[in-house]
């Protein structure tokens, strides 16, 4: 689940301290006509439907706006 995406590793690194009861990471990419940018991520599911639900709730608790999205991560 991605709960942001910027330009700003500093800006990461504050959201990964707010979430550090969900053992969040930062994954860092390139992005044509964008850069370099910085990935908040959290958890690695089995399906959709079980990211899904865990978003659901996620989104409840903390008022963000995260989303579902396939990693790269093996």
């Amino acid at each position: 689940m991605q709960v942001m995406a910027t330009p700003s590793r500093a800006e990461a690194d504050r959201l990964v301290v707010k979430l550090k009861a969900y053992t969040p990471r930062v994954e860092e990419t390139e992005v044509s006509g964008r850069g370099r940018m910085y990935r908040v991520r959290i958890g690695a599911f089995a399906t959709k439907p079980e990211a899904e639900k865990f978003l659901r709730s996620f989104n409840g608790k903390t008022g963000s706006k995260g989303l579902v999205v396939a990693s790269a991560r093996p």
